[in-house]
């Protein structure tokens, strides 16, 4: 399974809906139907204020690639996509991302806190998302700040 098949963004959970459904044998329950649409609606709802904002995500490898088609699916540009742990796949991933998106995303690949906040002030982002160690990077230079992932 590719990193991005996790069930992290809309078009991987209904990617995962379908695998557990064909596994099962039993049809996507109309209460999960109804909260997609419901997701659906919330984010054509946000769209005009997030639409074309930068954002640079660091969280471990299948995480950070699935936060980064979510955000794409929202309208935000995944400019840094970065992660601690050194990960061909997460690299052919997030490439794989890119193509389909056609979005320039800096890819970092075993980084430190160094190198992503270098990243952040040479490609300029509107947010970062990521977890609590990315607070000293915003407070520097000013961004908006999103945790996810440990630790929080």
């Amino acid at each position: 399974m590719p990193l991005g098949a996790r069930p992290i963004s809309v078009a991987n959970t209904d990617v995962f809906r379908e695998n557990v459904r064909h596994l099962t044998g039993r049809q996507i329950p109309d209460e999960l139907r109804t909260e997609r649409g419901l997701l659906i609606d919330a984010m054509i709802d946000v769209r005009f204020k997030i639409a074309q904002k930068k954002v640079a995500i660091h969280e471990r490898p299948d995480a950070a690639s699935g936060m980064a088609r979510f955000v794409h699916e929202l309208g935000i540009e995944p400019a840094i996509i970065a992660t601690g742990t050194e990960s061909k796949e997460f690299v052919a991933d997030v490439q794989a991302l890119a193509s389909q998106t056609e979005h320039e995303i800096e890819i970092i690949s075993g980084y430190d806190l160094y190198d992503l906040h270098e990243a952040v002030k040479a490609v300029g982002v509107d947010l970062l998302m990521g977890n609590s160690h990315g607070k000293y990077l915003t407070d520097d230079r000013g961004l908006a700040f999103a945790r996810i992932g440990f630790p929080v």
